[in-house]
């Protein structure tokens, strides 16, 4: 593994968008460091991380998004630095291990990295660092034909859910053949979880072909969470199909003919952001 300093951003500037171009070295990018600095920059004044291919975006998520999922996952935390995973540092063998990461030979687009900065922040400093792999398997099979990857991705999602108590609020989201490896779901209205209470988010059901996969009220995730070492936070709801770190739990969305995301609240919810953890080919979400 190889841990390599980025070129600098094109600038680091409270209330402006901060830009580097990645490297297409001929490695896999495993993941993504940021070192923070300067008079006040706190994670929560990147109010949007972006990884694009090409002109597109890809992959986003806020920093203090970013930090609830890096201190959900147990990774180590400190105000200087905010690590974008995009493997799975747990997972029980190697191959799993690597899933995710960005095979830069197999993506023809140059990759960008941006960062919106808050005006709140002030003198920001910020350069970004980067783990890399070897390539991830041949570029062509045996008969000459390109070979594709699936890389991990944070996507992003915003609903509503007004409607309390035992009624389903549906939530229309169309993952398009993505494999689903976590959904974190953000709340704010109502009640926080306690040790022995749900949080206003009392469940989500996913269902898939007429058939539920996951219905967990917040408290018994929670518990589950706790007993593999994952740290709950605070109004955020999570759907982990690899709580065990076995990567064939995940939710293939392929072979579905039907997807259902039905969330249940005790107070409604004017906005919810749903933040799915996905690997997926790198021109699809």
């Amino acid at each position: 593994m190889f841990n390599n300093r980025l070129p600098e951003f094109n600038q680091v500037t409270a209330g402006k968008t901060s830009l580097l171009k990645i490297p297409k070295y001929a490695l896999t990018l495993k993941g993504l460091k940021l070192r923070l600095g300067g008079t006040t920059f706190l994670k929560s004044h990147i109010t949007e991380l972006r990884l694009k291919i090409g002109s597109t975006t890809r992959s986003a998520i806020s920093g203090a998004q970013l930090d609830a999922i890096n201190s959900y996952k147990a990774l180590a935390q400190d105000p200087l630095h905010l690590y974008w995973m995009l493997s799975e540092r747990d997972a029980k063998d190697i191959i799993a291990e690597e899933s995710g990461g960005w095979d830069m030979r197999k993506i023809p687009d140059d990759i960008y990295l941006e960062a919106d900065i808050s005006s709140s922040a002030s003198a920001p400093s910020l350069y970004a660092l980067a783990w890399f792999t070897p390539p991830q398997g041949p570029l062509t099979d045996a008969k000459g034909n390109q070979v594709g990857q699936l890389i991990q991705k944070y996507v992003r999602a915003s609903f509503q859910a007004p409607s309390t108590g035992v009624t389903r609020n549906a939530f229309p989201w169309d993952p398009k053949g993505a494999i689903i490896k976590r959904l974190f779901l953000q709340y704010a209205a109502g009640s926080d979880w306690t040790l022995s209470t749900n949080g206003n988010f009392t469940k989500l059901e996913v269902k898939k072909n007429g058939g539920v996969v996951w219905e967990l009220e917040c408290a018994d995730a929670r518990y589950d969470q706790v007993t593999y070492k994952h740290v709950p936070q605070s109004r955020l709801y999570v759907v982990d199909f690899i709580l065990d770190n076995n990567a064939s739990g995940a939710l293939r969305t392929s072979d579905a003919s039907a997807l259902e995301f039905n969330a249940f609240v005790t107070a409604a919810e004017t906005s919810v952001t749903m933040i799915a953890d996905v690997i997926d080919a790198p021109y699809n979400l």
